[in-house]
């Protein structure tokens, strides 16, 4: 992305927050209008879940998103309730109130009072993904409503399903197969799925053999993204190759393909299951020279942690905007010092989230984390169903206080098996036979979610041992436009080093 581009990523980012500011509805009480109370209740007809109900309910509130189950991410503070339920029949209603409800900002009866768009959702557990698009998750028509002081509760039915409608076309396939190693860990059919988008050539050639591309996204994608390509892929136009995207969701969000305690052997799955697969299939050389990775965000932390784990596996992988790539700077906290907090600093100021233009705050640790404990999966726990030890409740470990913000040292010490830094800055000397020169790391400085700070802790201690690994901290966001690292030399293409092998083989 260019800079003019850039730049206009970061006005837009600007113009949503904002605009989700003034587009409130007026809040105001019109004369005759019939008033709610924050209470709710929420039914599923048969035709939609035939037998009983067990788990969580949702409700979404929002004062402009006129479809609000969609309204949970890092940036919007919407308000959210939830609440437990076991053994619902079709028909039977379930009351969600003061009583029995967590909530976010407030409790529920101390919501500002007003208009919003009210949506609910039952939420099945059966999908990774945040529960407004969770597959097989059932959801209401979204309706206006007032509340004020008094007036009945809400009613909500859920008939409607969430259906992802994954687009297949001559050049873009999706490859589902069940995974023996994650199946055998769950105990149940676990299934690895990605969609492969194939170059002009492919048909066109059909003695021809590609290169294979894996592009890991970050959280929030789903396949279903990427059902607006319909002709060949040209995104990589130098060298036609087959593109595979990768849905990477473990047991609680995206699982980064790590080998977890907690969600399974995810990167052996990928590597010994699906790519040779992919590569049978889809006429891939199947040489590591010609399998590259690129991965951005949550998928950047993903491709840092398949080629530590599998160096001699891949031949090339960019990693851009990588999660926090090392633990020492997590939102700007060193987890694995005493004392450390999540929520606040030393002077006791809230630690931000999302900052635009990486020094002006919108969103604070401490509100993603309420959030996530209502949606039950999400934000930055999702590192803890990748890091941490399972617990004696069944359920990862916690890092932090969800009350306090404080840092339990015994579980931050267990991260380090997973913190990309730290593997790769003191596993270099096993690792740079296979690594050195194949590896890129790129960075906005201003990068809204702070991801810029343990990059440049990466990059100084990897200069001082004298690791060959190619790491640009460039001008820009969290989708940064990427300039050459120095104004001397230009960093190597993907495919100078699958094209050597090509022609020499």
């Amino acid at each position: 992305m260019n800079s003019k581009l850039n730049k206009f990523a970061q006005w837009l980012f600007v113009v949503i927050f904002v605009g989700s500011l003034v587009a409130s509805p007026s809040l105001q009480t019109h004369a005759g209008e019939a008033q709610h109370t924050f209470e709710f209740g929420v039914s599923f007809p048969k035709g939609a879940k035939p037998d009983a109900f067990s788990g969580r309910v949702l409700i979404f509130l929002s004062k402009y998103n006129r479809e609000p189950r969609f309204s949970d991410d890092w940036i919007n503070r919407m308000a959210l309730i939830g609440a437990d339920f076991l053994h619902v029949q079709p028909g039977q209603c379930m009351f969600i109130s003061h009583s029995n409800a967590v909530s976010y900002p407030v409790p529920p009866s101390e919501m500002e009072c007003g208009q919003y768009f009210v949506q609910a959702v039952i939420d099945l557990g059966l999908s990774a993904l945040p529960p407004g698009r969770s597959p097989g998750n059932l959801y209401s028509d979204s309706i206006a409503v007032r509340f004020g002081q008094g007036g009945d509760p809400v009613k909500l039915v859920c008939t409607h399903r969430i259906d992802l409608q994954i687009k297949e076309s001559a050049w873009s396939k999706l490859v589902r197969m069940e995974s023996p190693r994650l199946s055998k860990f769950h105990g149940k059919p676990v299934f690895i799925q990605g969609k492969v988008q194939l170059p002009e050539a492919w048909q066109k050639e059909p003695e021809r053999r590609f290169p294979l591309v894996l592009f890991v996204p970050g959280s929030g994608f789903s396949l279903e993204d990427t059902s607006r390509q319909t002709g060949p892929v040209k995104l990589f136009p130098e060298e036609p190759s087959v593109l595979l995207w990768l849905e990477a969701f473990g047991a609680d969000a995206h699982g980064e393909f790590a080998n977890s305690r907690n969600n399974g052997p995810w990167g052996e799955a990928l590597v010994q299951e699906f790519i040779p697969e992919i590569e049978r299939r889809f006429r891939c050389f199947g040489h590591r020279e010609a399998r590259l990775i690129r991965g951005h965000s949550a998928g950047g932390g993903a491709a840092l942690r398949l080629v530590l784990n599998y160096p001699s596996f891949f031949g090339y992988a960019w990693a851009s905007a990588p999660s926090p790539m090392d633990y020492r700077a997590v939102h700007g906290v060193n987890i694995y010092e005493p004392g450390a907090n999540l929520f606040s600093d030393s002077e006791g100021g809230l630690r931000p989230l999302v900052q635009i233009f990486g020094s002006r705050p919108v969103s604070y640790f401490k509100e993603m984390s309420e959030r996530d404990e209502i949606l039950g999966r999400g934000g930055f726990s999702l590192f803890e169903s990748i890091c941490s030890k399972r617990g004696v409740d069944g359920r990862p470990e916690q890092l932090w206080d969800r009350k306090t913000g404080k840092v339990n040292p015994r579980v931050a010490a267990d991260w380090r098996d997973y913190d990309n830094g730290y593997q790769l800055i003191h596993r270099w000397h096993e690792l740079k036979d296979e690594l050195s020169g194949r590896l890129r790391i790129t960075v906005g400085e201003s990068d809204e979610m702070g991801l810029a700070g343990p990059v440049a802790l990466v990059q100084k201690d990897l200069e001082a041992i004298g690791a060959e690994v190619l790491i640009e901290i460039v001008p820009g966001g969290h989708f940064p436009g990427v300039p050459p690292a120095s104004p001397k030399t230009d960093p190597p293409g993907m495919f100078d080093r699958f094209r050597q092998w090509r022609d020499h083989k």
